[in-house]
């Protein structure tokens, strides 16, 4: 019985607990993916678009050349000067050519102390000249400079961006035109990645990859070297998350690619960086649920050690009474109702023990030496039944309900054992009322009982539990032999007869076939044992002890439709009652 009491409260507890805190852990998880994932999305975005006004600065100081505040047919004009060498019209080696070369050069230094990233600037004239000013030792040949002249003419853009893998420098290569859109050269930026760094470390998680590219594909800023292997295409998006698995896992990728900028930045952060601080919510949220579910089990079983015993040891008791060993008493601790079960038990175990020997050593009139050996012949299995009920109850958490039956089965134990052998029919009554209580949570729902109970003849006198003896009649012999699913329907009729009171008990069940109803009725006439109904036969004969003729039980039954048991007993005595 304790293993099904665990079983049912690990099975209506523990596993609903463990489920509810599964699917709150999981929500809690998403919830937290999804808070860090906006919250990378707007770093990204934020990030992207430093990244896009970097870079638009540094294109804008490579085209102040095409800018700059000297009018055009000024000597000094940058423009002006170009475009007479790139005609032949100034003489190599004149003082006018060295002058040109001192303006370009002094341009050339301006432009890279304008920003610190800077590391060398190159201007390369469509007539193969080359000017450079450095703040490094990184130099770049004629030929390299010419590919990348031919490059940018051929991509048809004003400026592209090139960066060769595993080296530092990134090259902005700008268009030189005249007003007209003649070429008269190309400026080419070398740009340290230290500053881009610094900008992109200030907004980096830990394990988290973030990648600059320019033209969606081209690399410019890649510190791990992340986008050789783990590239994927870039749809023109302001911001967007995708979950895609590499070969460390699942990772949220994060990228801004605006349609309207040539820039864009990627960020990598695997799960498992991600849910690395819920792993270890995780892990004591386990711990502490193991522990709770734990004790609660411990806690469970001792409960159900307290609700079993005293009935376990009431069972055992009534097992030794049955085989003939009526000074068995049961051990009373505490004071709730299975204590109260087990006080009522010993008093009644007391009660009969006590009767018999009475009965064996006392010189009793005949008369009531009958009357006590009839009423010690009621059923003891019904006790025994009883608590097999309450158990299983008990054993479906229904508390209340087993509460409620261990309080009736005690004020029926109090009846056998406080009141007199005859008792008034209100109080017969109220007792039959909580053996049916009994009997309606077996039935679990499907009894009916209807009460008709005339008040001028409640104070006649009743033998002690004798109704109780025929509504167990009703349930043995008319109801058990239904099939199931089965309902039951008692009606209990008490009113004032011609010679006392009369008390009607009716039920709907299997009913009595008209061979054995001859036989019942011939025993109820002459006294005798009436076999398995001892019961009704025992209360007939102890009212006819009693009061005599003309009172005692009357049968009538059909099959398939019912029994009615009319019990007479004289009215209330008014010397009695006064």
């Amino acid at each position: 019985m304790v293993k099904r009491l665990l079983g049912t409260y690990i099975l209506l507890i523990v596993l609903p607990t463990l489920l509810v805190s599964s699917v709150a852990y999981y929500l809690f998880k998403q919830s937290m993916e999804k808070e860090v994932s906006v919250s990378i999305e707007r770093t990204v975005r934020l990030l992207n678009s430093e990244v896009d006004a970097y870079f638009t600065d540094l294109v804008r100081l490579a085209a102040s050349v095409m800018t700059e505040d000297t009018q055009l047919d000024d000597d000094r004009n940058l423009l002006r000067i170009l475009k007479r060498r790139a005609a032949g019209e100034t003489v190599p080696g004149s003082m006018e050519a060295y002058m040109q070369a001192q303006r370009i050069d002094h341009y050339l230094n301006d432009l890279l102390n304008q920003k610190r990233d800077l590391e060398s600037v190159y201007l390369y004239t469509a007539s193969g000249e080359l000017f450079a000013s450095h703040r490094s030792d990184e130099r770049i040949s004629i030929s390299r400079l010419e590919g990348m002249e031919e490059r940018l003419l051929a991509s048809g853009r004003e400026w592209i961006v090139e960066k060769e893998a595993d080296k530092e420098p990134i090259y902005l290569i700008r268009k030189v035109n005249d007003p007209s859109h003649r070429f008269l050269g190309a400026i080419v930026l070398s740009i340290g990645t230290e500053g881009l760094e610094g900008m992109i470390a200030g907004a980096q998680l830990p394990q988290q990859d973030i990648i600059a590219l320019w033209d969606r594909r081209l690399p410019v800023y890649d510190k791990t070297g992340r986008w050789k292997n783990d590239a994927f295409e870039l749809s023109p998006a302001r911001i967007r998350s995708l979950n895609l698995p590499f070969e460390e896992g699942g990772t949220l990728v994060t990228y801004a690619s605006p349609q309207q900028s040539e820039w864009s930045l990627a960020a990598y952060l695997p799960y498992r960086a991600l849910t690395e601080n819920i792993r270890a919510v995780r892990f004591w949220m386990l711990a502490a649920g193991a522990l709770c579910v734990l004790f609660s089990i411990l806690v469970a079983f001792m409960l159900a050690l307290g609700i079993v015993r005293p009935i376990r040891s009431v069972r055992n008791a009534m097992r030794k009474m049955e085989k003939g060993f009526l000074h068995t008493r049961v051990k009373v601790r505490g004071k709730d109702e299975a204590a109260e079960l087990a006080q009522g038990f010993n008093s009644m175990s007391g009660q009969l023990q006590t009767l018999i020997d009475h009965v064996y050593l006392s010189d009793l009139a005949h008369k009531e030496a009958e009357l006590r050996a009839l009423h010690a012949q009621i059923n003891p299995h019904f006790l025994y039944n009883t608590l097999e009920a309450i158990s299983m109850v008990a054993e479906m958490q229904r508390s209340s309900e087993a509460a409620e039956m261990a309080r009736a089965l005690g004020v029926l134990f109090r009846a056998a054992t406080e009141f007199e052998t005859l008792v008034p029919i209100r109080t017969e009554i109220m007792l039959l009322k909580q053996y049916l209580l009994l009997q309606e949570i077996r039935f679990d729902g499907t009894l009916r009982v209807y009460w008709e109970i005339a008040a001028g003849a409640e104070g006649a006198q009743v033998p002690k539990l004798s109704l109780q003896t025929i509504v167990e009649n009703c349930f043995k012999h008319g109801f058990a032999p239904l099939k199931a699913p089965r309902s039951a329907t008692i009606r209990v009729r008490v009113c004032a007869a011609d010679q006392g009171a009369s008390i009607e008990i009716v039920d709907d069940g299997a009913g009595i076939g008209n061979e054995r109803l001859n036989e019942l009725n011939r025993l109820l006439q002459i006294g005798g044992s009436g076999g398995d109904s001892v019961g009704l036969v025992n209360v007939h004969n102890r009212i006819r002890l009693q009061w005599g003729q003309p009172y005692g039980i009357e049968l009538s039954s059909q099959p398939n439709i019912g029994t009615v048991v009319r019990l007479t007993v004289p009215g209330e005595r008014r010397d009695e009652s006064a």
